[in-house]
């Protein structure tokens, strides 16, 4: 039952950047490693052309890789000059098993700050003893009353600083996911004097996971350890903004300033959007019993809107069996919007990426014009902060996506998903003597994206998601919410900068036991200009 903000990223801000590396060896201990080589074409888009190259030293003051090949001697923050790349999103091999005693420091590292910060706050809670601890571990779980905005925001964000925290150390993702978990749980039950929540496992854990790796692999692609001087410096500043624990083990390791290959790159669409949006109130029903009145309330607003969002990965397969791993294509949104009236309202952050995933080429084209479908599992963290409604879901299932390729550069995407919905919040006027302003429910998703590039005509997309759920805390009965989002963009100034319009629908149906029925349709605008690569 956390009141954990952001202010953590801020902290360590200022220590430094990200990445985890090789654990250090003797000089005469060589290993030969496997690199990919960026100057050699893959025979299919799965293959993966190696260079092997001997290693005579692991991390010291004369670079990351003193065996590699390299044009230019160590500066200030790195040296470029690498012959070959590295995958940031890999752990480099051959390392020490300290790496878990590592990964376990830097989430201890993560409650303490968070624990700083909440003292700074003069927060009561923070302070356990001994009675404290067994009473929690004696009284058990609950479902906490902090608003939606900390359950569903913090926590999340906060679990992705343990996930990230083990990546950075040099684990994999499946090895990081058990490290999310017990920093969850040994803030909830060793790091405050109130009872455990059990929501707050779910969706520290769970959000922790997707909001991480996505984070993790973004900070990947601003990262760059053959970079030197100011641009090196700037780097590593950007990097540990996106990532904080990332940039500080990166510091306290002494990778930060350490030069080495330059990262693998990735498809990696990224866009920043600034304008404006109207938010607004269609119809609006909150009767005892249930009738069809006309709605109560009709409100509308405009605010200043700032997004960014990201596209990640081709959705080819990155192994050799024809498959793609967790977080090898995902998708990530991001937006706030700030009205005169309320001040910041409207935040939204969406992000879906697929876990596992087994590819079948429909066509016989080669290279990246070949068609393929992606069958797999997928995780989708969602939290939708509309000044009228807040909604958030967790959910992980399967799903299914088809990507059709023209050479002219024009491609067509469409995905399906099924989840298993742990952890779901909605507000509702009816939530009984829960103390909060929302229902507590365990239920289902489906969702749908539609992407479509016309190449110079622009970029046509949609989203949809349905949400119905069992109420486990708050007031007793069944809640449906579904919102569909549809976007176009036309470039202005191609691969730069852009014109868009995205509008958004979220309807709302809340059947309660004691015969009170919620409903609600919400619409919103966006008119913005995206700043894009």
């Amino acid at each position: 039952m956390v009141k954990r903000g952001s202010i953590v990223g801020a902290a360590i801000l200022a220590s430094g950047s990200l990445a985890s590396g090789a654990q250090a060896m003797p000089p005469s201990a060589p290993v030969s490693v496997a690199w990919q080589n960026p100057t050699v074409a893959p025979a299919s888009p799965f293959a993966t052309p190696k260079v092997q190259l001997g290693l005579n030293q692991f991390p010291g003051s004369k670079g990351l890789l003193s065996g590699l090949p390299r044009a230019s001697t160590t500066k200030l923050f790195g040296a470029p000059g690498y012959a070959v790349r590295r995958d940031y999103d890999q752990p480099l091999p051959n390392q020490s098993n300290l790496r878990y005693l590592r990964a376990a420091a830097n989430v201890v590292i993560a409650n303490y700050f968070v624990w700083q910060q909440n003292w700074i706050g003069g927060r009561e809670y923070i302070f356990p003893t001994r009675d404290a601890w067994s009473k929690a571990l004696k009284d058990g779980f609950e479902w906490d009353k902090d608003p939606i905005q900390t359950n569903f925001f913090g926590h999340p964000y906060n679990g992705s600083f343990y996930f990230t925290g083990a990546r950075a150390a040099g684990l994999t993702f499946w090895e990081a996911v058990p490290y999310t978990l017990g920093g969850s749980l040994s803030w909830e039950l060793f790091s405050e004097t109130e009872r455990p929540s059990m929501n707050d496992i779910f969706s520290t854990t769970f959000g922790g996971i997707i909001l991480g790796e996505v984070l993790y692999r973004v900070s990947s692609q601003v990262l760059d350890d053959s970079k030197s001087g100011w641009e090196r410096l700037g780097r590593e500043l950007l990097g540990a903004g996106i990532a904080p624990l990332r940039g500080f083990d990166r510091l306290y390791t002494r990778h930060a300033w350490r030069d080495g290959p330059a990262p693998i790159k990735r498809r990696f669409e990224i866009a920043l959007n600034t304008g404006l949006e109207r938010v607004g109130t269609i119809e609006f029903n909150n009767e005892i019993p249930a009738t069809d009145s006309e709605p109560t309330v009709d409100d509308k607003r405009n605010a200043l809107l700032t997004a960014v969002q990201v596209d990640y990965g081709d959705w080819l397969p990155t192994h050799e069996n024809g498959t793609l791993g967790p977080f090898d294509a995902f998708r990530f949104y991001a937006a706030a919007n700030l009205s005169s009236r309320n001040g910041f309202q409207g935040v939204q952050i969406y992000g879906d990426g697929l876990i596992h995933g087994w590819s079948s080429f429909l066509t016989k084209d080669t290279g990246h014009d070949q068609d393929n479908n992606v069958l797999g599992f997928s995780a989708t963290y969602d939290y939708q902060g509309i000044s009228q409604v807040n909604l958030s879901g967790i959910g992980m299932g399967p799903s299914d996506t088809i990507v059709f390729r023209r050479s002219n550069g024009q491609s067509f995407r469409l995905g399906l998903d099924f989840q298993w919905v742990p952890i779901l919040g909605t507000t509702s006027a009816d939530t009984s003597d829960s103390g909060r302003d929302y229902n507590l429910a365990v239920g289902a998703a489906a969702g749908a994206h539609m992407q479509w590039d016309l190449a110079r005509w622009g970029r046509l997309g949609f989203r949809t998601r349905h949400y119905l759920g069992a109420v486990v805390s708050g007031e007793d009965g069944t809640e449906y919410t579904q919102y569909s989002r549809l976007w176009y963009e036309i470039d202005v100034v191609p691969k730069l900068l852009g014109l868009g319009i995205a509008p958004t629908i979220v309807s709302r149906y809340g059947k309660y036991d004691n015969g009170t029925v919620f409903r609600g349709n919400f619409e919103s605008t966006q008119f913005y200009v995206t700043l894009h690569n």
